[in-house]
């Protein structure tokens, strides 16, 4: 308590910002000074009047009297502080003078001035010291004068010679402050200019980077002269490719070429930022479409030239998404949000392409979203179940096989089918998990029946490639066929065409792990994914399933029979299986059974079904 109430006192009851400290300094050292002044002038007076000079001792009493008349005011207001400093050092100059006239030792009363000089010199600013030294130096020889003491005054002048002195040395030191000071200031400058370049400007390019751009959006939108404008986001397709083949500084000087070529077709008017590795906004200051498309087209051409990064040569392609203000948007977090969007767009539709923002993309957006959540607590709560759709064998209607599928059963939803959530669930990292609980359940439910059945074949699971890429799953696969003592031959994993074809190098090589461990590899959803006849030869795969889209014409479409005898004989020449799944009429069965395809999946034998509804249908097949 007493600690708080002195440096209250020290402060002057006043709190101080950091940017104030220098006058913190200045408020606790005047304080101290005249507590200090208050005590030992005091003491004095009653000592003087004690001896019997009493004029001297009056003149102690008035000091201290004003000495806390002004600590009560500087508690008052900062915006007295100065004043009361210089009214404070004039009135000691004073009592000081008057000191110095009754003493008999002129280097006595001349120490006196020199705390003075010191004093005023930290407290006050340099005009007014110079003032008090004059003034000081002027009651010294006015004083010897008047005495007509020449011994004195001689004493006296001899005296000053320190004062002075001091006085050019604070004079220099005050220089060198000042000079470290300004030395200071222009390396904080520097600093500064060096933070912000650091947060508002990429390392590589030197352009503007997401956050100095979305300041200037910003900026734009609550312009008062309502400017219209575009943002187009480009984005490197395959970036990651990139990285990985060439290395992250060869990818770092394609980003800065590319912005280089970026710059030479845009003009004063027109914004250019990296947002990303491989990311670039460009802002345009129209929404014309026909503006828009001139810059499209520009930007297209920039990229069909070859980059030459060293000795590397490598064509590049890019996909742009575009938003309009303010049609697609009323502030930066919407603009930005929707072009995201589009650009997403973009890069579904096959990327090397551009996208304009619209409001569908919102909804698909939020649904998507709202449905996130869901699938999250889904995941927690276990709210999903294993289905499995027969595979029959049509010459004798015989069950060969099933295909294991996983349905959500949403609480106020009912089913969700996996073409729902399965595309979420791969892009935000659930999948793991879904397809984890499906081969647990899924395995665990068919050795039960494989036991009743030993002819029935084999279990299908759907894999996907990024699930694959994770380093848990293969130890997880592992581990659950020793647990469950699973035969890897009654395993068979389908893994979709167009998933292969996205890098079919890494696709053979992670397939062929999987193949070691003697599990079966089919290719699910066949001729959709546009696989080269030389990597079909190299894959190791076993089967080739049909893609529904293709059997549900038949027999009627000529262009979906052939195309389907052309897989079916495809298959046959390199010695692989076939299945067709989607068969859903009597028609179509025959029409695959004449073109020597009899393995056969769809609603015509089963929907897919609940594990106690396959456990009756495998008693009658």
């Amino acid at each position: 308590m007493i600690k708080m109430n002195f440096e209250n006192y020290l402060q002057s009851g006043f709190t101080f910002t950091k940017q104030e400290s220098d006058l913190k300094l200045k408020y606790q050292f005047f304080n101290i000074l005249l507590i200090l002044n208050l005590f030992v002038v005091t003491s004095a007076s009653f000592i003087r009047f004690f001896r019997g000079e009493n004029l001297q001792g009056f003149v102690d009493i008035t000091y201290s009297f004003v000495g806390l008349l002004v600590i009560y005011l500087t508690r008052k207001d900062k915006k007295y502080f100065n004043a009361l400093i210089k009214f404070v050092m004039l009135f000691s100059l004073l009592i000081v003078s008057f000191t110095y006239i009754n003493n008999t030792n002129a280097y006595v009363g001349i120490s006196w001035f020199f705390v003075q000089i010191m004093i005023v010199l930290f407290l006050s600013d340099k005009k007014f010291a110079y003032f008090m030294l004059f003034l000081s130096i002027l009651v010294i020889l006015s004083t010897q004068y008047l005495k007509m003491d020449t011994i004195d005054f001689k004493s006296a002048i001899f005296g000053l010679f320190p004062l002075m002195v001091f006085s050019v040395f604070i004079s220099i030191y005050e220089r060198r402050n000042r000079l470290q000071k300004e030395l200071l200031q222009e390396q904080n400058a520097l600093l500064e200019k060096y933070m912000f370049e650091v947060e508002n400007y990429d390392v590589v390019t030197r352009l503007p980077n997401r956050k100095l751009f979305m300041k200037n959006i910003n900026q734009t939108i609550f312009s008062p002269k309502e400017e219209k404008f575009s943002i187009i986001k480009i984005d490197i397709d395959n970036f990651k490719d990139i990285n990985d083949s060439y290395g992250y500084e060869f990818a770092d000087k394609l980003a800065l070429e590319l912005s280089n070529r970026l710059k030479n077709i845009l003009g004063q008017e027109e914004l250019l930022s990296k947002s990303g590795p491989d990311e670039f906004y460009v802002f345009i200051n129209s929404n014309s479409l026909g503006n828009i498309h001139i810059f499209n087209s520009a930007i297209m051409d920039t990229v069909k030239e070859v980059f030459k990064i060293g000795s590397q040569r490598i064509f590049i392609t890019i996909s742009l998404g575009i938003v309009r203000f303010p049609h697609d948007g009323n502030c930066s977090a919407d603009l930005i949000q929707n072009l995201d969007a589009a650009l997403h767009l973009a890069k579904k539709s096959g990327k090397n392409c551009v996208k304009f923002y619209d409001t569908s993309l919102s909804d698909d957006i939020n649904e998507k979203m709202a449905l996130l959540t869901d699938l999250r607590d889904a995941v927690i709560n276990n709210e999903f179940e294993v289905y499995f759709q027969p595979q029959i064998n049509a010459n004798n209607e015989k069950l060969i096989g099933m295909e294991a599928l996983v349905r959500w059963i949403h609480p106020t939803m009912g089913i969700i089918p996996p073409i729902k959530f399965i595309p979420i669930a791969e892009d935000y990292d659930l999948i793991k998990d879904i397809d984890f609980f499906v081969m647990r359940s899924a395995m665990e439910s068919f050795i039960v029946w494989k036991k009743e059945s030993p002819l029935m074949g084999r279990l299908s699971l759907n894999l996907s490639i990024k699930l694959l890429e994770d380093h848990t799953y293969i130890p997880y696969l592992k581990e659950t066929l020793l647990r469950l003592n699973f035969d890897p031959d009654w395993l068979e994993l389908e893994v979709t065409e167009s998933q292969i074809m996205d890098d079919p190098k890494r696709s053979i090589e992670m397939l062929e792990e999987l193949q070691a461990l003697g599990i079966n590899i089919s290719i699910d959803d066949f001729g959709t994914g546009y696989s080269s006849l030389a990597y079909l030869q190299k894959l190791p795969v076993s089967k080739l399933k049909i893609d529904r889209s293709f059997v549900i014409d038949l027999p009627h479409s000529q262009s979906a029979a052939t195309l389907v005898k052309l897989i079916i004989n495809l298959a046959d020449s390199l010695d692989l299986h076939v299945i067709a799944e989607g068969i859903e009429d009597i028609e179509q069965k025959n029409f695959l059974l004449e073109n020597n395809c009899s393995t056969i999946q769809g609603y015509f034998y089963a929907k897919p079904l609940t594990r106690l509804d396959m456990t009756e249908f495998i008693k009658t097949h």
